[in-house]
């Protein structure tokens, strides 16, 4: 039982992670594109 909640524990932190990273790419992005339009 203990592992089991281990490894669902292990799942949802790394879907997290990837949605972190996701979210802090986009952003990233988005502020590049902000930034050259300003610079143009």
């Amino acid at each position: 039982m203990e592992d089991e909640l281990q490894l669902e524990l292990i799942e949802e932190c790394n879907v997290l992670h990837r949605e972190l990273n996701d979210l802090m790419t986009n952003d990233f992005d988005r502020v590049l594109v902000e930034t050259t339009e300003i610079l143009k």
